[in-house]
């Protein structure tokens, strides 16, 4: 079994290769990890053949494989990356924190989309006497624009909903009910449904 590590040594190598060996004990015979002279290892005491690099989040073992094992912004990166040098560890590692930041911007500037509006709205209204049939024009309202971002909804993207409300046979009262109900969603999201920095859903009212 063997005992606690302890450096023995460090050699510098040759100007050609740059190279340092670190000698550790471990127990009666002694290994050596061969790397890059500026790449400090600092041996973790949870594993005694991985090491850690100068580089935080980027570990090594005693044959040189690589692992990316880091916390960013309470995601854990874990990838193995095998026998690759340093600098392409580091490379991927900043990749992979440059994805994840990309990914957390994305969502803290995203633009809520109709159908969160519509069912913000759906809950303010649950009390009141008429929320089954607001509840059935935002069903219907939801065919068409669940998916559209409120600054998308103006006359010419209405335009095909009335029209093929009117085909199937509703009246004018109907469809202007409905188209209502829209523009009471659309200025709640401009006037009273902020994000957490206090930016409104929709900027401004489409004309």
């Amino acid at each position: 079994m063997a005992t606690r590590m302890k450096p023995h040594a460090i050699t510098a190598g040759s100007a050609e290769d740059s190279a340092a060996a670190i000698f550790y004990w471990t127990g009666r015979r002694t290994s050596r990890i061969t790397t890059r002279a500026y790449h400090v290892l600092v041996y973790t005491k949870g594993d005694p053949h991985m090491a850690t690099t100068f580089t935080p989040g980027i570990t090594v073992d005693a044959v040189g494989r690589r692992t990316i094992n880091k916390e960013y912004r309470g995601v854990r990166l874990f990838r193995r990356l095998g026998r690759i040098s340093q600098e392409i560890a580091q490379l991927v590692l900043r990749n992979e924190v440059a994805r994840l930041r990309d990914d957390f911007d994305r969502r803290a500037h995203a633009r809520p989309l109709f159908r969160h509006c519509a069912a913000r709205y759906l809950g303010e209204s649950k009390d009141k006497r008429s929320a089954d049939v607001i509840s059935w024009h935002v069903r219907l309202l939801r065919t068409y624009f669940s998916e559209l971002e409120p600054e998308r909804i103006h006359d010419a993207t209405l335009r095909p909903f009335v029209d093929a409300r009117l085909r199937d046979g509703a009246s004018a009262t109907t469809v202007n009910r409905s188209l209502e109900v829209m523009r009471t969603i659309l200025n709640r999201a401009a006037r009273a449904y902020r994000d957490d920095d206090g930016r409104p859903w929709l900027g401004r009212l489409p004309r």
